[in-house]
């Protein structure tokens, strides 16, 4: 054993650590690398390798200039990534590229000739650092102090962006050597990002810290939980162009997908039926009524329902494009079942971007969150006050145990399929994010459209929202009946409700055969709810050809199309292994952008991303071939999943994924098989994806790139 550390084995002494004695400087604390090497972790206005510099620098919170005693910072044990690194050779103290990881250790020293700092190269998309402490929970974030550069390039953080899971919180004040945002109450998240989304300044920073008041780790309840609002606004209803709001539902899912780019609207009527009110010409689903949980009185609200009671500690709400759609809007608990009888919060007019409601305690066995407009819509039908516009919701609680967490929306993670893959426009990927989805069928062959997972989980009930923009077509009447000809679709009967009509909603085994009774069938109401408990892995809408609707005025009957058409369906559940199955990150759903080049007319770069394995992206064969996937935000990715059209279309392909610093690293060349399944060597954070190769089509039919759906 070599106990002088002269590389020499030396018997009976103990063992030799570059620790003892101490080198470094100034009451620094010295960490073992390994047998010979050794850091230092300097105390305040030290640097250096052994701390024996000094730096002045003027903590940006002074109340608490190292964080308190039962604080912790929690970027010092996240994982870092930033979109570029600088690599110039123009900072002194920057081994090679300017790390990400220099802004986390522990130095807020600017000074470039003395302290190692964060820089990014210049993008004209602009430039980001993220830390990442997704895999440990939400946390607490009482306090963010960031610190800039010194020096020619001190403006680098003028107008940056801060974010916490990507919604943004503060805006680095200019001129500035070091700012602190406190938030009190205090926020909760999974990661933190500065951003610089223009100018021609690089990204630097000389720290930054995240301090937390020492607590359990917490869970988002919401995020893609089972939501719904008391109406659905479409830009159809005062918008009758051709095509317009096909794609536009503004759902209550969109406030629980952890997306800083969407939010649902709710009407500002109280039910169908009269033109006269504003925004009512299309009458896409029901006005805004009561439902249970009652509050009493008929509004505008939305609703999270969490099966299982949870531990509830703190609630962020996001405005959204209209902010002042929720003054004064009404939030409720509901208790073991039961709806308190007047509200937790009420929220401020004119209040903040972000209304953060922290309970004096945290509340037990909460099974529901109610938020309702505070324009009764009896008072003032029409009033565009009424709607309710959220960007985001979030529901903190304690990390329930295994096999207690909320109900979910399980089809987040579902395979849809359909019975119309060649009509790629309507795809049935679209089911799960708000667009039109159809199957289609004739006489004695049905449609359907199909939700399939990896494995059975224990389904508790079907949202349908029926489609109702699509204007034009006409009930067909029976030869000789007499029946007067009756628009299909339009403001009569309420939109394209009618394509739906008498289709069965069964669970299905493998081969698409009915296991069980069926459990509903559709009518011609815009959203219908359906209550049922069933473990399986596969659940679908079916339609039997054209169904008869009996009118007064059509006794035998009025003939409805043969398809099925959907606006969203959305499955609710617990995960059946009592654990949440990994999140594809890669679909359009989620934010994720691909392209492709030399793309195939027909063929486009989406199709890759779309949730659907019915039809292909493919490039032309000819020159350097490239998919590139670019995700929302970094994850922890664990594995990529590529579902290929054959054998040959991705043989010899290069797959790569970006991480730290905008660095490509190759994972694998694919061989000669149509799926592949890669499980990545480290949780890395990665931003995106790409195959190439330089011989032959590369075409796709899904790309997935798998994480833990944490935030």
């Amino acid at each position: 054993m070599d106990d002088d550390c002269d590389e020499a084995v030396d018997e009976g002494l103990p063992e030799c650590t570059p620790c003892e004695p101490n080198p470094c400087l100034n009451g620094a604390t010295c960490a073992v690398r390994d047998s010979t090497a050794f850091s230092c972790a300097c105390t305040t206005g030290f640097v250096g390798d052994l701390c024996g510099d000094t730096c002045e620098v003027s903590p940006a919170y002074p109340a608490r200039p190292e964080g308190g005693a039962n604080e912790e910072n929690l970027v010092r044990s996240a994982a870092l990534f930033a979109s570029t690194r600088r690599d110039d050779g123009m900072v002194a103290l920057c081994d090679g590229a300017c790390s990400s990881a220099f802004a986390a250790d522990g130095q807020r020293c600017g000074d470039t000739s003395k302290a190692p700092v964060f820089f990014s190269a210049l993008e004209a998309a602009g430039q980001r650092w993220r830390a990442d402490w997704a895999n440990r929970g939400a946390r607490r974030i009482d306090r963010i102090e960031i610190y800039a550069v010194r020096g020619t390039e001190a403006a680098s953080l003028d107008g940056a962006q801060i974010l916490v899971d990507d919604f943004e919180v503060a805006t680095y004040p200019a001129g500035e050597a070091g700012a602190a945002f406190v938030f009190e109450p205090p926020l909760y998240g999974s990661s933190v990002e500065v951003r610089k989304t223009g100018g021609s300044l690089l990204l630097g920073l000389a720290e930054v810290e995240v301090w937390s008041e020492r607590e359990a780790p917490a869970m988002d309840v919401a995020f893609q939980g089972a939501v719904r609002s008391s109406s659905v606004f479409s830009p159809n209803e005062v918008d009758r162009s051709a095509g317009a709001g096909v794609s536009a539902d503004a759902g209550a899912t969109r406030t629980v997908d952890g997306r800083a780019d969407t939010e649902m609207a709710t009407k500002a009527f109280l039910r169908g039926g009269s033109l006269a009110l504003e925004g009512q010409a299309w009458p896409y689903d029901t006005g805004n009524q009561d439902e249970a949980p009652l509050i009493g009185r008929d509004s505008a609200w939305w609703l999270l329902r969490l099966g299982r009671g949870q531990r509830i500690r703190s609630l962020q709400i996001h405005r959204g494009s209209v902010p002042t759609a929720l003054d004064g809007a009404q939030v409720f608990f509901a208790v073991d079942g039961v709806l308190e009888a007047t509200p937790r919060f009420v929220l401020p007019a004119g209040g903040e971007a972000i209304e953060v409601l922290r309970p004096a305690t945290p509340v037990a066995d909460v099974t529901a969150v109610k938020i309702a407009s505070a324009v009764d819509a009896t008072a003032a039908p029409g009033d565009p006050s009424q709607a309710l516009r959220i960007r985001e919701v979030r529901v903190f609680a304690d990390v329930p145990a295994r096999g207690a967490g909320p109900l979910r929306d399980l089809s987040t993670r579902a395979r849809p399929t359909s019975s119309i893959d060649g009509l790629r426009v309507r795809a049935v990927g679209e089911t799960i994010d708000g667009s039109v989805a159809t199957g289609d069928g004739a006489e004695g062959i049905p449609a359907w459209l199909r939700f399939a997972f990896d494995e059975a989980h224990d389904v508790r009930g079907l949202e349908v929202h029926q489609r109702t923009d699509y204007p034009g077509t006409f009930f067909y009447s029976p030869p000789g009946s007499g029946c007067p000809s009756r628009p299909l679709c339009g403001d009569s009967y309420g939109g394209c409700s009618f394509r739906g009509f008498g289709s069965v909603i069964a669970q299905v085994d493998e081969l698409g055969g009915a296991v069980g009774a069926p459990v509903g069938t559709l009518d011609w109401e815009h959203h219908q709810s359906f209550a049922f408990e069933r473990r399986g892995a596969a659940f679908e809408i079916r339609k039997s050809g054209s169904q008869s609707v009996y009118t007064a005025a059509c006794s035998v009957g009025y003939q409805t199309e043969s398809f099925v058409h959907v606006r969203e369906a959305r499955l609710l559940g617990y995960w059946g292994s009592g654990v949440a199955p990994l999140m594809d990150y890669a679909r359009a759903g989620n934010g994720a952008v691909a392209t492709h080049s030399p793309g195939l007319t027909g063929n486009d770069a989406s199709f890759a991303i779309d949730a659907w394995r019915g039809w292909p992206q493919a490039t032309t064969g000819s020159g350097d071939q490239e998919l590139r996937v670019d995700l929302a935000r970094p994850v922890r990715a664990e594995r990529i999943a590529i579902y290929g059209v054959d054998s040959m279309a991705t043989f010899e392909a290069t797959l790569e994924v970006r991480v730290d610093g905008g660095e490509w690293v190759t994972v694998t060349t694919l061989p000669q098989r149509t799926n592949h399944v890669i499980d990545l060597p480290a949780r890395r954070l990665v931003d995106a994806v790409r195959l190439r190769k330089t011989t032959g089509v590369l075409s796709v039919y899904e790309l997935e790139v798998l994480a833990p759906a944490n935030y």
